[in-house]
């Protein structure tokens, strides 16, 4: 096969072909002809070793197929700025220019979720778990592994979390062994706090914990936890060992009387992350991000009197994508850019979040860029305005009226004026 491809060649590029493959094709395969400023020569095609550049060779010189134009990511910076010197001075460009792409080219955040509840609570699995098998995604449930001394019937036993996980429908998880009682921090026993965060008083001793006691209890709590949990669920037990921090408090809420001795939140999660992969938080929006600590997963707990349909509007309203693009949409604002703004709204409505909430960020949009703001102060200086000649009405046109001299004035005859003469100067 011989194909014809007048190329516009470098003269030592065409140099180098002419000299590698100076004669005529002498065996099969597929050959193509240069026609250059120096002469023609032909250059044979090594479809084996470089099936694709062939295929598009031969493509290009058979007209089959076109040379794409090249993306505006394709292009240097370089030369796009080049290239945006040259259509600012001429009006042309060989680049197709690089615009901010439109809602298509801005990836999609992802949301995903999860429910769990802290406590083994009997009335949580009958609830949940029919919940959990009709969206077929597991529930999380994390218990404390400390034996109760009674039985409370509130509490489900461990036959039952071991069916609840074999269910699918629950992963079991733990809330350590006995930090989820408030314990007494001073003699009296009115000051009570999270045991974990917390050197507690010790009664026996008439003292608080020393930090080498609170340091052992603190371990114990996680060592102990793991393995009750562990022996308990048996081939049930979680591939990713999960913990739920007693009252969501690691020590990152400062109310700790540890604070001022020691930095109880790294002490904390370093034993933590010694037994188990993930740990949870209670946190105002319930979203961890890429690059956040797993074992300070953030969770949201709902208020006790919220509906459904609170609990959703919250979880869009504050996930960090929302939150981003609205924050934008106000900067975009204060820049005057309601291009911007309007790009930020249509990135919303594209990802799926609720219509009320775009509309709300809508109606500030157009409220801000189409209507005047409104003056509460009047203006100092008075900006009206009439026509020369214009007399309001009730009052004597100006040539109507004599003009006053001022007391004492003098006429230019050396006379007083008329309304001055009186008795006293005849």
């Amino acid at each position: 096969m011989k194909t014809r491809f007048p190329s516009i060649l470098h003269p030592a590029l065409a140099c180098l072909f002419a000299f590698l493959s100076p004669a005529a094709p002498a065996q099969d395969g597929i050959y193509a002809d240069f026609a250059t400023a120096r002469g023609t020569f032909t250059a044979r095609l090594d479809f084996e070793r470089a099936p694709k550049a062939v295929a598009a060779f031969v493509g290009l010189a058979t007209g089959e197929s076109r040379a794409s134009a090249p993306t505006p990511q394709d292009v240097p910076a370089a030369a796009r700025f080049l290239d945006t010197l040259r259509y600012g001075l001429t009006g042309e460009r060989r680049f197709p220019a690089r615009r901010d792409g439109g809602p298509d080219d801005v990836p999609r955040p992802h949301k995903y979720f999860a429910v769990t509840f802290d406590g083994d609570q009997r009335s949580a699995l009958v609830l949940g778990t029919p919940v959990a098998r009709s969206f077929g995604v597991p529930f999380g449930i994390f218990t404390p592994t400390k034996p109760e001394e009674e039985y409370v019937p509130a509490r489900a036993g461990w036959q039952e979390l071991r069916d609840a996980a074999t269910s699918g429908a629950w992963v079991v998880g733990s809330q350590l062994y006995a930090s989820d009682l408030l314990q007494p921090v001073d003699a009296d026993g009115k000051d009570v706090r999270p045991p974990l965060v917390n050197r507690i008083w010790l009664q026996d001793k008439g003292r608080l914990e020393s930090m080498n006691e609170w340091d052992r209890r603190m371990r114990a709590e996680f060592r102990l936890s793991r393995k009750i949990l562990r022996d308990e669920m048996g081939p049930e037990d979680s591939p990713v060992p999960l913990v739920s921090y007693p009252y969501g408090n690691v020590g990152q809420y400062g109310a700790s009387n540890l604070s001022a001795l020691r930095n109880p939140s790294r002490s904390i999660l370093s034993e933590a992350a010694r037994e188990y992969a993930v740990g949870f938080v209670q946190d105002a929006s319930g979203w961890t991000v890429a690059g956040d600590d797993l074992a300070l997963v953030r969770r949201y707990e709902p208020n006790w009197n919220d509906e459904g349909s609170d609990l959703v509007r919250h979880v869009y309203e504050t996930h960090p994508a929302f939150v981003a693009r609205r924050l934008r949409a106000e900067i975009a604002m204060l820049m005057n850019r309601p291009s911007l703004a309007s790009r930020m709204l249509a990135l919303l409505r594209r990802d799926g979040y609720p219509e009320e909430l775009c509309r709300k960020m809508e109606e500030e949009i157009r409220s801000h860029f189409r209507n005047k703001p409104l003056h509460d102060v009047k203006p100092l200086v008075d900006v009206s305005t009439r026509e020369a000649g214009d007399v309001p009405e009730g009052a004597e046109p100006p040539e109507a009226r004599d003009p006053e001299p001022a007391p004492g004035v003098v006429g230019d005859d050396g006379e007083l004026p008329e309304n001055l003469v009186s008795a006293e100067n005849p």
